[in-house]
């Protein structure tokens, strides 16, 4: 679920429009990236991220998350709230139409907030199989799309897209294909090909539940198959009537 997580989170998008088997590519992954990346529009939510890699014993997280949506600008924060050596890590995505996105990290060993540009963004965010482009989700938007036969995936019936990024030269990736689910406009699985077209990492929705009226993945795993890595996701609570923290669309209130 625009990068749900996490952008694929995937990413992974909140949607409730019914399936229209009319639409081009560039149609569908419109709706499915009409929200933040990690799938909650105008909401608050509480994560877990478990992180496992061979022969390492599991990392675990837990963040808070704040979103925020109008006509004028899109914001979505993070807040890491344990375990203790990463606590106060604060993350902000915000997009304005017509505007570049902007990223910016908050890292309170250091007390200071850097804004996240350039090849930065191809960057693993805070250990995860997620880069900083991928919690942005910008790489469908910016690509060649071209839909392929539909299917099913999980039992569910899906779009599918292919997206060949038009700089290959700057995008960390060579070829993406998405499964959207044809009624929750929620990519249900995503595929990562590296420049060489080899399999890189793979986004799958693992549990998707409708929440006032919205749809919302509330589990799902990113695996990098050639680092043999995997990033779990749980949501534990999501709220569409919590109020974000004042001025948490701003770089500056960051530190909290």
């Amino acid at each position: 679920m625009t990068r749900l997580m996490w952008g694929w989170l995937f990413f992974c998008l909140a949607g409730t429009a019914r399936a229209d088997d009319t639409l081009s590519a560039k149609g569908i992954i419109d709706k499915a990236t009409a929200h933040n990346a990690f799938g909650f529009t105008n909401a608050s939510a509480r994560l877990r991220l478990t992180l496992q890699a061979p022969e390492r014993a599991d990392k675990e997280r837990q963040l808070d998350l704040f979103s925020q949506n109008n006509p004028e600008q899109q914001c979505t924060l993070v807040r890491f709230t344990g375990p203790a050596e990463v606590a106060g890590t604060a993350f902000l995505s915000r997009n304005a139409p017509g505007k570049a996105a902007e990223q910016y990290l908050y890292l309170p060993a250091l007390a200071k907030t850097k804004r996240i540009t350039g090849t930065q963004r191809d960057q693993k965010f805070a250990g995860t199989d997620l880069t900083y482009a991928d919690i942005q989700a910008q790489t469908l938007r910016d690509a060649e799309l071209k839909r392929l036969d539909d299917t099913t995936t999980g039992g569910q019936p899906t779009f599918v897209i292919e997206a060949i990024p038009h700089d290959i030269d700057v995008s960390p990736y060579g070829r993406i294909v998405a499964y959207v689910h044809k009624d929750a406009y929620v990519p249900l699985k995503v595929e990562f090909f590296d420049g060489q077209k080899k399999l890189l990492k793979v986004l799958s929705v693992q549990r998707l539940e409708k929440r006032d009226g919205v749809w919302v993945v509330m589990a799902m795993q990113v695996e990098d198959v050639q680092a043999q890595t995997k990033t779990r996701v749980a949501v534990d609570s999501v709220d569409f009537k919590a109020l974000p923290p004042a001025r948490f669309c701003s770089p500056e209130a960051l530190a909290g």
